[in-house]
């Protein structure tokens, strides 16, 4: 096999709790991700010159050693421990960054799963995880698909029932945020608000949609304490979501429909207003 084709899906945040801090100054994360059908799609070839080349097409992301997947590369190969025959990337970029959809997390995690198969090294899915887990937080959970609850750094990983049927409209402003300085204010103020992960299991369990989205929550929101965050959120209530919040570590706002036409009416408003919105559904856990 001299190429291989993947499609590297967006993750969204149910819900994401923060319960202490690690000696290793990362944060215990307790959270609950869903993989969604909003995809990059990426082309990786062998081409035997000792070089990493990366281009793209669509939205910006750096085509130097600073990219993740540039990274990835690099790292799989450290690993396998055989020398780095050289590979292109080609990247169709369709989820933005700094929006808290994972994408760049994703993307190094399907590298990872595109170069085990291309050079034939047979790693199992657990050696992989091991391997992103060195490039990020959010890399593990990308080895799988579906609901997910994530705890520690975001690498023990517990799959979950499917989600009963519902649409996402994610709307993400012209600004984005930095993680590592969200994670860092977070320490600095006392959250007034919770998700119940629990109960958004228990929904889950039960394909309770109204369950789900009455405990939804993300307390990263208190710590960007951002006006256009919260009128995001409020159009998407008044256009019909059961609830909004923000994504991972923003600025992306997820809304929940429990029906296609209102979730499309929404969609089709609020495209005009702000420059990336999607219409999403969760994709099935394998």
């Amino acid at each position: 096999m001299k190429n291989i084709y993947l499609k590297s899906p967006a993750k969204v945040n149910l819900s994401l709790d923060i319960t202490g801090i690690q000696p290793d100054g990362y944060h215990n994360l307790n959270m609950i991700v869903q993989t969604i059908d909003l995809f990059d799609y990426i082309n990786i070839s062998k081409n035997y010159s000792k070089t990493i080349n990366l281009s793209h097409s669509g939205l910006f992301m750096p085509d130097d050693s600073s990219n993740i997947m540039y990274k990835a590369v690099e790292k799989f190969f450290e690993d396998v421990n055989i020398p780095l025959c050289g590979v292109d990337i080609y990247v169709k970029k369709c989820i933005p960054s700094k929006a808290g959809l994972g994408g760049g997390s994703s993307n190094a995690a399907y590298t990872l799963m595109g170069l085990n198969i291309l050079f034939n090294t047979k790693l199992s899915k657990s050696q992989l995880q091991n391997i992103g887990s060195t490039l990020g937080a959010d890399v593990p959970l990308f080895f799988h698909t579906g609901a997910l609850q994530c705890q520690g750094k975001g690498e023990v990983i517990t799959p979950l029932n499917g989600l009963p049927k519902m649409y996402f409209v994610i709307v993400k402003p012209f600004f984005g945020f930095s993680t590592a300085a969200t994670y860092k204010k977070f320490d600095s103020i006392e959250i007034q608000k919770r998700p119940n992960n629990d109960q958004i299991i228990d929904g889950i369990n039960n394909s309770d949609i109204k369950q789900i989205t009455d405990n939804m929550y993300n307390v990263l929101e208190e710590v960007v304490n951002n006006n256009v965050i919260t009128r995001i959120k409020n159009s998407l209530i008044s256009h019909g979501a059961l609830t909004a919040s923000m994504t991972g570590s923003g600025s992306a706002v997820l809304g929940v429909f429990q029906d296609k036409y209102t979730a499309l009416c929404s969609f089709h408003r609020l495209k005009n207003f702000y420059p990336y919105v999607f219409l999403a559904k969760p994709i099935k856990t394998k």
